[in-house]
């Protein structure tokens, strides 16, 4: 069911039943399921952060190793320029 739904919409609306599902074991007292509720609401949450840090670490040690370099190797704060001596 969820699946139909657009992709913007999908993790709010699972994040959400996840949080009824957690207020609903806390009320009735229930700690071990209103924790593993809570866990998988914050994997929920974190999962697209922890998927591209963990994603950049392996590409770039990957690259780093084959000799390539990351496409993302400009730095923005520097400046970059030519350098000629004068002849005299």
């Amino acid at each position: 069911m969820v699946g139909l739904l657009p992709n913007p919409l999908r993790r709010p609306l699972v994040v959400g039943m996840l949080a009824v599902c957690l207020v609903n074991f806390l009320s009735k007292g229930e700690s071990v399921p209103a924790l593993f509720t809570a866990f998988v609401a914050a994997f929920l949450l974190g999962y697209p952060w922890l998927r591209r840090a963990v994603f950049d670490r392996i590409l770039s040690s990957v690259l780093k190793f084959t000799g390539q370099h990351p496409r993302n190797s400009t730095d923005d704060k520097v400046i970059d320029g030519e350098f000629r001596e004068k002849k005299e």
